[in-house]
């Protein structure tokens, strides 16, 4: 009886071969309407989504400018651009200062191997370049006197200060401003420092600052 069961003829067994025919082309009929109806939407909001993506994004291999100051052992200082568009400055960080706008720059202090704090002191009359012409001050020397207190913690934040103190293993930085691009000085001199010019990949810059090295600092 088990080997009958087992060995008894299919054509019994099976339903109608029609059904899953229609369910298949139901099923087909439905997700054609669905695509018909919403594809263009969805590709149109792709489109328009990937766009600005897209053309925001900056060459990697694009040279950056920087200043290196290497005097002080163990501690790296870096001057580099913050307004990558030449065209443009940052108008809300302009109103909050006197003279603008300004083209913007960071100083940044990276205490490696000093075991004492590093102070840096950046005079207001600002860093002085062979080239002559307007120097690079510091934001800190041109806040508008009737900024609230909010404002003020803001910039205070962005490094807008004369003096930064920057324990071992930590990062300071300063905010420096100018009227037009410095990105072609060959150096900064404030009397007691010199930052000379180097420039660097942008895919390198960014790697330096998501894990800064001293030894590669040295490589600058």
């Amino acid at each position: 009886m088990l080997w009958l069961l087992m060995h008894q003829r299919p054509e019994r067994q099976g339903t109608d071969p029609l059904i899953p025919i229609l369910g298949s082309a139901v099923s087909l009929v439905v997700l054609g309407a669905v695509l018909l109806v919403f594809y263009p939407r969805i590709s149109a909001w792709m489109e328009v989504d990937r766009g600005p993506v897209v053309q925001s994004l900056p060459p990697v291999a694009e040279e950056i400018p920087l200043w290196t100051c290497r005097t002080e052992k163990g501690v790296a200082l870096l001057i580099e651009p913050l307004t990558i568009d030449a065209e443009n400055t940052d108008p809300v960080l302009d109103g909050m200062l006197e003279g603008g706008p300004y083209r913007y720059y960071r100083l940044s202090v990276y205490n490696f191997d000093r075991a004492e704090p590093f102070v840096l002191e950046v005079p207001a009359a600002g860093f002085a370049s062979p080239e002559g012409g307007d120097p690079l001050r510091p934001a800190a020397a041109r806040v508008r006197a009737d900024l609230d207190a909010q404002q003020r913690t803001i910039l205070l934040g962005l490094g807008a200060t004369a003096s930064v103190t920057v324990e071992q293993g930590h990062r300071g930085q300063i905010l420096l401003v100018a009227p037009a691009s410095m990105d072609a000085r060959t150096a900064f001199v404030d009397g007691a420092q010199r930052y000379d010019r180097r420039s660097l990949p942008r895919l390198q810059l960014a790697h330096w600052h998501a894990s800064p090295r001293w030894e590669l600092f040295l490589d600058f």
